[in-house]
C-alpha cells in the first residue's frame, strides 16, 4: 500500500493530524453552524439579492451573508492557530488576518450598499496589497526571476 521507503503508516498519520487540520475541522464545524444563523439573519433582515427578471433570473429571494459564515468560520480558527501554535510566523499571519478582514468588509458593503465597481475594485486591490507587503504572494506564473519585482525572497508564503 505504501511504497518501498516510506515511513511506518502511524508516522504518516501522525503527519496528517498535524495541527493543522485541527484548523480544518474546526472551520468545517464554523461554517456549518454558523451558515443557517446567517441564512437566517439575511433572511429575516431582508438582506437579499432580489430578482428583477432582466439579469437576475432566479425566481426568489436569495440571502446575502454567507460570506459573513465564511469568513468567520476562516478567520477564527486560523488566528487561534497562528497565534497559540505558530508565533513565529506573527507577521505573516496578521497580513492574511487583514487582508481577509478588508475582503469581507469590502464584500459586507457590496452586500448591503451595492458599491460601486471601482469601490469594490479598490478594496479588493487593498486586500491584496496587503498581503503582499506582508509576504504573502500567488505563484500563478512560469519562472521569471530574471525580472526584478519576481525576485521573491526564499521565505515567502505562495498561494
Amino acid at each position: 500500500m505504501f511504497p518501498p521507503g516510506a515511513p511506518p503508516w502511524i508516522e504518516t498519520l501522525r503527519q496528517l493530524w498535524s495541527p493543522m487540520i485541527w484548523v480544518f475541522v474546526a472551520s468545517l464545524l464554523l461554517s456549518l453552524l454558523t451558515t443557517p444563523l446567517f441564512r437566517w439573519i439575511a433572511l429575516r433582515r431582508g438582506i437579499c439579492d432580489r430578482p428583477d427578471l432582466a439579469v437576475k433570473i432566479h425566481t426568489r429571494p436569495i440571502p446575502y451573508l454567507g460570506g459573513c459564515a465564511i469568513w468567520l468560520a476562516w478567520t477564527l480558527p486560523l488566528a487561534f492557530y497562528l497565534c497559540w501554535c505558530e508565533p513565529q510566523k506573527t507577521s505573516t499571519a496578521v497580513a492574511l488576518l487583514a487582508g481577509g478582514v478588508v475582503a469581507f468588509l469590502t464584500g459586507l458593503m457590496d452586500d448591503l450598499t451595492d458599491l460601486r465597481p471601482w469601490l469594490k475594485l479598490l478594496g479588493q486591490a487593498s486586500a491584496g496589497v496587503i498581503l503582499l507587503a506582508g509576504g504573502v504572494y500567488w505563484f500563478a506564473y512560469p519562472y521569471l526571476g530574471w525580472l526584478p519585482a519576481l525576485n521573491f525572497p526564499p521565505d515567502a508564503w505562495f498561494v
